[in-house]
């Protein structure tokens, strides 16, 4: 089943001000180099639902499929081998990410909850999102595991642990805000990630500056592929049109800056208030 979006109606959209502490990075500075090959894939092997995201737990790689309640999680060992699942959850994800400490958590349809994996398929609350966020939204932790991040179509909102919102901002260079691109996001360093057409972007998360660009060759292009990618373990993963494989392009190696930078970057919100636009949106089977 295919995920699809109904568009209700625009609002005013007020972007919170930002202290920026660090200046975007120049050209060049994020990713090393101007294009990169496939180099893994996680054969997930889902079928008939919707590519939401990858993540890796320091031993594992987990990948979920959204569409329906009870959409499927897959665990896959190093080698991209599925060694359990895939399993029905009850929770029609969005998007599955880890912690430091190798938890699981996840973010369903239309839910503000923070979900935790207490053993595999098995997902229990854990923390409620403040502020209203988009029903598709994609929602990661920073790289120091301090913050929650969401991408509300080229806005990206922070929460911390507690689901306090912290702030705002709104992603520049032209970013593509159509769906499914403008609703995914992921963290690498102090940077945003997000692809669409070919062509890994990079953001500074202080300024929503663009920072960097780079090519993944022969990245899917398709409504599957916009919609399930994710950064794992060093891979940035763009999903097959079939929704089957995680393509992995492996980009560390760039200059991302270490975690404990974002821990400068974060005092420097200001949450003065206001009104994100909001877009609704419905999953048909």
């Amino acid at each position: 089943m295919k995920l699809k979006t109904l568009l209700s109606g625009t609002a005013a959209m007020i972007v919170v001000g930002v202290a920026a502490i660090a200046g975007p990075a120049s050209a060049g500075s994020v990713f090393g180099a101007a294009s990169y090959n496939s180099s893994f894939n996680l054969n997930s092997d889902v079928q008939g639902s919707t590519s939401a995201g990858a993540a890796f737990d320091g031993t594992s790689y987990y990948t979920v499929s959204g569409g329906y309640d009870g959409s499927p999680i897959a665990k896959l060992n190093a080698s991209g081998t599925i060694t359990a699942g895939p399993t029905s959850t009850g929770l029609d994800f969005r998007s599955v990410f880890t912690n430091a400490a190798g938890n699981v958590f996840a973010r369903a349809y239309a839910d503000a909850t923070i979900y935790e994996q207490s053993s595999f398929g098995v997902f229990s609350a854990l923390t409620t999102l403040q502020g209203g966020l988009d029903d598709q939204e994609q929602v990661v932790l920073t790289s120091d595991g301090t913050h929650y991040v969401g991408n509300d179509n080229g806005v990206l909102q922070f929460w911390d642990l507690t689901g306090a919102v912290t702030g705002t901002v709104a992603l520049g260079g032209s970013f593509d805000t159509g769906y499914p691109q403008g609703r995914s996001v992921s963290i690498f360093g102090n940077y945003a990630l997000n692809y669409s057409n070919g062509v890994l972007s990079a953001y500074n998360l202080s300024t929503g500056a663009l920072a960097d660009q780079t090519t993944l060759v022969g990245a899917g292009t398709d409504f599957n592929s916009l919609y399930g990618q994710s950064y794992a373990n060093g891979y940035f993963f763009v999903p097959t049109s079939g929704g089957n494989t995680f393509v992995g392009y492996k980009i560390d190696g760039g200059a991302a800056p270490e975690p404990a930078a974002w821990a400068l970057m974060i005092g420097g919100f200001g949450l003065a208030g206001g009104a994100l636009r909001r877009r609704r949106t419905a999953v048909a089977a």
